[in-house]
Order: C-alpha cells, then sequence, then structure tokens
C-alpha cells in the first residue's frame, strides 16, 4: 500500500518537463467523469474548448484553463498517495482533531510520540514502517510545507511537482485532489484523456480574446459568458447535426480572420435555419430579433479590430527583421529549435522545405509534369459514348501542367496577401546545389531599402500561364489584383516573403556555396556551448538524464554515470587537439536531444553508444582513429562499442579526475552561485 513518494515524485517529474504548455483539449471522457465527480457539489463547471468556468454559490466565476486539468491530472498519483498516508495515520492513531494536531506537530519538529506511532504502524512491513516514519518526520521527502493536521496539507506536495506557484496556481492542487479521490488513476492514460496540441506558429487563444474585448468595452460578465457561450453551442451543433450532410466541420476561433471572410451574417443564419428548432439561434417568428445575429455581428466588429492589431504587431516585429538568414553551427547547437521559435512570429504563414543532393530547381520553384487525366470518350461525331447502363465511358489521356513548388506556393500567398508577413524555412540548404536549385530567382535575393527584390527578373510563360490558372481560381479578387499591381514590371521577392533557413557544413555529402550567394544571406552564428551556457542551460543540463558506464578498478567492477554535458565537453577538447578537426565537427549540446536526455539513464546511454560513437567513429575521427579511441584491439565500431561496454571510459583515456575537473563547471549557474 506504502510507496516511496520521493521515487513518485521522480517517476512524475519527466511528465511535468515534457509539458511545454501545448494547447490542450479535454476529452469526452474526461468531461464526463469530472461532471460526474462534481455532481453533490454546491459549485457547477461549464466546459469550453480551452477552459472552463467554475460557477460558486455565490455566483463567483473561476476560470480553469485546460493546462490546469492536464498538470492536476499528473500531480494526482502524489496526491492520491499522500491522502493515503495521512488518513491511514489519522484512522489507526485514533486520536481527537486537537489530539491528533499535537501528535503530527511534534512529530514534524522531530519529537515522533513511540507510542502512538507503535499503535499506527502495528500492521506494518518493516518498509512500510520507515515509509510511514519518514511522512510524519521528514517532510521533504515527499515536498511536504503544511503540516497533516491542516485540510491543505496535499496543496504544496503537488504544486511542489508541478513546478507552480501557490499564489497563482493553488486551485490546481484542489483539482488534482478531486481527481485523485474520484477517478481511476492508475489505469487512466494521459492520452485517453487529454489531447496535446503543438501550437503553429504565435497560434493564440482566440477564444480569450474575444472574451477580454468584450470586457474591455465593459460589457457585464454576463454578456461575456453568454456571447461566446452562444458561439460555441451553435458551432457544435452545426458540426453534430450537419456532419451527416457531408458538411465540412467549421471552427470560429482556430482563424477568426479567415472565418469572417468566408461566412456572412446572412450565410451563418442560413446554417441556423438548416439546424434543428432552436430559439437561441433562430427567431420565434418573422417579428422577433436574433440573439445569434446580434452576437455574431459583435464577432465581426472584433475580428476587424483584431485584424488591425495583429497588422501593427507584425509591422513592429518583423518588418525591420532580415529577409533572408542562414542559422549555421556544429551540430546539436540548436539551430533548427531557434529557427523554429524565431518563426512563430508568422503564425501559420510557413511553408518548409528540407534540401538534398537531387533537389532540382524544379522541385524548388516548379516545372511542368505529365499526369493522367480522365475524359469522357467520345465518337466521331463529338457524342459521348455510354455503356450499357447510359453511364458515360471514360478513356485516360496524358496531359501536362505546371507544378508549382515550395517557394512559388508560398510566393502567391505573399503576393495575395501583402499585409501579412510569409516565411519560407529551408532546412540544410547546403545539401543541394542552391546555385542551380534556386537558378534564375538567385538574383531577386538582392533587396532595397523597402526590403523587395532590387532587381526585378522576366517571368518565364510557364509561371504566366500558372499565375493565370491562379488569377481564375482563386476567389480573392482584391488579392489577384494585388499580385498584378506588384508583378506588372516582371517576378519580385515582395517586401512581406521571408527565406530563413539552416546549414550544417559538418554533413557529409553537402555542396560548396559560393561567396556571391552567401553575401546575399545575414548569418547566425551557433557557439559550441551556446545551448549549455546562456539563459538557463546549466540549470537544465544539470536536471537531465545521465550516460551509465562500468569503471574497472583492479577486479572490481563499478556501475557509474557521467552527465551527457561533461562527457560531451571532454570529447570536444579531446578532438580539439587536432587541428585537421574543425569546430562544426565537434558535439553541440543537443547531438542527443533534450527528449532523450528527459528519459531515462539508459536511454541516453543506448544513443550515446548507437548515435555518438557511430558518429565519432565514421565522421569526425574517420582519418584518426587512434586520436579518440583508445585500448581497442580492433578499430571497428562494433569492438568501439562492445569495449565501452565492458571498460566504459578508459575507451577515450579518460580519469575519474577529468570529470571532477569538468564538473566543476557543470552546475555553477550563470550567476556564479550553485545551483
Amino acid at each position: 500500500m506504502f510507496t516511496d513518494l520521493s521515487k513518485l515524485i521522480e517517476e512524475q517529474k519527466p511528465k511535468v518537463r515534457a509539458f511545454t504548455n501545448q494547447k490542450v483539449l479535454l476529452k469526452e471522457g474526461f468531461r464526463n467523469k469530472y461532471l460526474e465527480s462534481m455532481k453533490d457539489s454546491s459549485s457547477q463547471i461549464e466546459f469550453y474548448d480551452t477552459f472552463a468556468v467554475l460557477t460558486s454559490t455565490k455566483k463567483l466565476h473561476i476560470y480553469i484553463p485546460n493546462q490546469w486539468f492536464y498538470l492536476a491530472f499528473i500531480g494526482a498519483p502524489l496526491t492520491k498517495k499522500v491522502i493515503d498516508y495521512r488518513e491511514y495515520i489519522k484512522n489507526k492513531s485514533n486520536l481527537s482533531n486537537t489530539d491528533f494536531k499535537t501528535f503530527i506537530l511534534a512529530a514534524k519538529d522531530g519529537r515522533l510520540d513511540e507510542n502512538v506511532f507503535s499503535k499506527i504502524v502495528n500492521e506494518l512491513s518493516n518498509e512500510e514502517t520507515n515509509y510511514i516514519k519518514k511522512f510524519l518526520t521528514d517532510y521533504s521527502w515527499w515536498g511536504g510545507a503544511k503540516d497533516l493536521s491542516r485540510s491543505d496539507y496535499f496543496v504544496s506536495p503537488v504544486l511542489d511537482l508541478l513546478d507552480l506557484i501557490n499564489v497563482s496556481s493553488s486551485y490546481v492542487a484542489d483539482i488534482s485532489f478531486l481527481i485523485a479521490n474520484n477517478f481511476d488513476i492508475e489505469d487512466a492514460a494521459l492520452n485517453s484523456l487529454f489531447s496535446l496540441v503543438e501550437e503553429e506558429g504565435t497560434s493564440k487563444d482566440y477564444e480569450k480574446l474575444f472574451r477580454q474585448w468584450i470586457i474591455d468595452r465593459k460589457e457585464s460578465v454576463e454578456s461575456n459568458l453568454k456571447y461566446v457561450n452562444t458561439l460555441n453551442r451553435f458551432i457544435n451543433a452545426v458540426n453534430s447535426e450537419l456532419s451527416e450532410e457531408g458538411f465540412v466541420p467549421i471552427s470560429i476561433w482556430e482563424n477568426p480572420q479567415k472565418f469572417a471572410t468566408q461566412y456572412s451574417v446572412e450565410s451563418i443564419m442560413h446554417l441556423a435555419e438548416r439546424l434543428q428548432p432552436n430559439t437561441a439561434f433562430v427567431p420565434k417568428d418573422s417579428g422577433s430579433g436574433s440573439e445569434l445575429k446580434t452576437i455574431y455581428n459583435k464577432y465581426l466588429e472584433w475580428v476587424q479590430t483584431l485584424f488591425e492589431t495583429e497588422l501593427q504587431e507584425y509591422n513592429q516585429q518583423l518588418h525591420e527583421e532580415h529577409r533572408q538568414y542562414i542559422y549555421f553551427g556544429a551540430p546539436g547547437t540548436g539551430k533548427s529549435y531557434q529557427l523554429n521559435h524565431d518563426s512563430k512570429l508568422f503564425g501559420k504563414n510557413i511553408e518548409r522545405v528540407t534540401f538534398h543532393p537531387n533537389m532540382s530547381y524544379g522541385n524548388f520553384v516548379g516545372v511542368f509534369k505529365p499526369f493522367p487525366l480522365k475524359i469522357k470518350l467520345r465518337d466521331l461525331n463529338g457524342k459521348i459514348v455510354k455503356d450499357e447502363n447510359n453511364n458515360p465511358i471514360y478513356e485516360e489521356k496524358i496531359t501536362y501542367s505546371y507544378i508549382p513548388g515550395p517557394l512559388i506556393k508560398q510566393l502567391v500567398k505573399a503576393f495575395m496577401h501583402p499585409d501579412e508577413p510569409y516565411l519560407l524555412i529551408i532546412e540544410e540548404l547546403n545539401r543541394a546545389n542552391v546555385a542551380a536549385v534556386f537558378g534564375d530567382l538567385f538574383q531577386l535575393l538582392d533587396r532595397k531599402d523597402d526590403y523587395s527584390s532590387e532587381y526585378p527578373i522576366a517571368i518565364s510563360e510557364d509561371l504566366k500561364q500558372y499565375f493565370s490558372t491562379i488569377y481564375k481560381e482563386i476567389r480573392n479578387e482584391n488579392g489577384v489584383v494585388k499580385m498584378k499591381e506588384i508583378l506588372k514590371n516582371g517576378l519580385v521577392f515582395p517586401s512581406n516573403f521571408y527565406i530563413w533557413t539552416t546549414m550544417n557544413s559538418a554533413d557529409q555529402g553537402v555542396m560548396p556555396m559560393d561567396t556571391a550567394f552567401k553575401r546575399r544571406w545575414e548569418q547566425k552564428y551557433f557557439g559550441l556551448d551556446d545551448a549549455w551556457l546562456k539563459n538557463d542551460g546549466k540549470q537544465r543540463f544539470a536536471s537531465y538524464k545521465k550516460i551509465e558506464y562500468p569503471s574497472n578498478i583492479g577486479e572490481v567492477v563499478e556501475q557509474k554515470s557521467v552527465s551527457w554535458n561533461v562527457l560531451r565537453r571532454i570529447i570536444n577538447d579531446i578532438l580539439s587537439t587536432n587541428k585537421n578537426i574543425p569546430e562544426d565537427k565537434l558535439l553541440g549540446p543537443y547531438f542527443i536531444s533534450e527528449k532523450v536526455l528527459t528519459d531515462s539513464n539508459s536511454s541516453v546511454t543506448e544513443t550515446f553508444k548507437s548515435k555518438v560513437l557511430m558518429y565519432l567513429f565514421d565522421d569526425v575521427a574517420k582519418q584518426n582513429r587512434t586520436l579518440l579511441f583508445k585500448n581497442v584491439e580492433k578499430m571497428r565500431y562494433s569492438e568501439i562499442v562492445r569495449t565501452f561496454e565492458l571498460e566504459g571510459l578508459k575507451i577515450f583515456g579518460i580519469t575519474d579526475d577529468d570529470i571532477e575537473k569538468y564538473e566543476k563547471d557543470e552546475y555553477i549557474s550563470n550567476n556564479s552561485g550553485e545551483i
């Protein structure tokens, strides 16, 4: 029944670290179970898309983001165990509330009443007895702060586990308490109750923004709830009732600007009329007004304000940014991570492509390609030929059409929406022959003071035909007018079109880039140790799992472990003694991904053997393997791994003294104070 609480905390911590504030969706099973758990409560809860509203008996509202429910569930196993410990002690002690408080406070101060304690543990094993004793006397073991006689004894350990501040997030502990007492937390998996959605770009909680807009307009709290609730109920009704009619589900909060463009007030009311009779959406008679119509007009008014605000944000944050960037550095230095972070400013206006040795101009820009097309068979008189069932007979013919590459796709969007920023991300820029891949578009990389291309190029005939098709197919007359205006003097990159790339010259098979090409790009260099030394890097790396290895002292074999970052730095310094090994061949802090580093010691160890040792053997030290690998009988990769498994760091000639020396730097914070 009783287990090691410190071990439980250690097991739950990786789940907390893995949660990076993604958008959380509560599945129906969780909502139903939570509502059932509150059926005897005087409070009421109502779930929305990204949050819930708890209404107290005094009609006060508590807004609860979905992330709180997710974190509370992660903390629930600890909450359940703490509850079990406390209730067992309380019941077995058979003390009054006053005497129980005296017993608890004395135990916390190191004065455990052995008579009462013996009565509590007389049916327990020695191991469980020790756990009960630690629970009563060593609050640091389970993260306790408030003494066990208080009603909020469970709050501190849960918030400490979840890295939350008591003042602002104490309600998470209350949710965890409810879950611990009503959910089958041992059998229920997180993914059976919650969905985590990785936000693309700077995805915003538009529902929350609309709510705040109403508040800012001095609308009442009742209006705040009613507006949002009515819109959500309407959208849910449309998506559920019209689904059998082949209706494509709609989302009012995902992209409000797009939604407002597609759905006028008239089209919304037409959808409402297709629903089952609902007085909240459709007037009872022609003379009455519609609440939905009034609210949707307010929604459209908000969207217009939102568009102006987001346009202003673009102008402020991105207008002065360079249009062409190369992120470069050694492998594992965080180039792609930082680029993904920086690209959030573009929201969903991002196109991504990865270059490779076979990448061509046609793949990147566009090309005419043949493809089969089914057409109705006709006789010599031009009449459609039909089968015995009077159905048309089709035949396949090969035709040609212009297939745009990622550059042209994103460029057209930038032309159509000149007030929005559009980003093309190129991963591994120099793994292709960039001069051939960019072709004549190379000239467009030169930008003027207004950030548009300085030298337009002639638009090829195939692109002209493609653009003509675009003009006819895209239902955006204003966009077409803007695009034609931009292209009147030739093809250009407009000022709202960005190309940001990553480059790793250490990879095998990379292509050289000439100076004329590189000078048209701004470059961001990522130093070998930047991810470790900057911001909270030292604290993060100090918390990661370690590499396990055997250490032979005579005939005694001892299992030891070393921080990945310590071992990485030692190996880099060994390699740096050879002037023929450039810095971009060395190991960056995230050569082993953070996902692995936060998993377990065994995962980090296996990744080190399969990924790091192979990279060092097959690439970095290929020309002089004896520089790095010692005490290896046969210089083969399999022998390298086997020797590491038997002799550990002796394979590199690394000693305990070396590790101790590097560890002195490892655990000092950026402010030169101990962590």
